[in-house]
């Protein structure tokens, strides 16, 4: 970058300050990307609409949903301590943490994935 680049830079980044504009920040979602807690929203509504119920016993061989959904109770239960995990993680501001075990119950799940926010450095692979 030029000298003349650098001066534009930083006369751009010292106006931003004094209008209380400020970068984003690398956690900030771009337009379009969905936030942890909206990503969050949506999975547990792709839950309830399954409607898995709580396993009679850890032990249980099959917990039926709608749309052919069955999976063993140590599944449903597997699945409801990630979204429980996601959760927390999202409160405590771990975005990526928290979408990562989303990811692991939509593919238990066989839902569609997502793509996870430019900022996570994370991109789905070729499919």
């Amino acid at each position: 970058m030029t000298k003349i680049g650098l001066t534009h830079l930083g006369s751009a980044l010292a106006a931003m300050v004094i209008v209380g504009i400020g970068p984003a920040k690398a956690t900030d979602p771009l337009p379009g990307e969905q936030t942890c807690a909206q990503e969050l929203s949506v999975v547990s509504g792709q839950w309830t609409a399954i409607g898995l119920a709580s396993p009679e016993k850890p032990g249980q061989a099959r917990v039926t949903g709608t749309g052919g959904h069955f999976h063993t109770g140590g599944e449903v239960n597997f699945m409801r301590e990630q979204m429980s995990r996601a959760a927390r993680l999202c409160k405590n501001g771990q975005e990526h943490e928290a979408m990562l075990r989303m990811d692991v119950v939509r593919a238990l799940l066989k839902l569609a994935e997502v793509q996870h926010p430019a900022s996570h450095g994370y991109v789905l692979p070729p499919s």
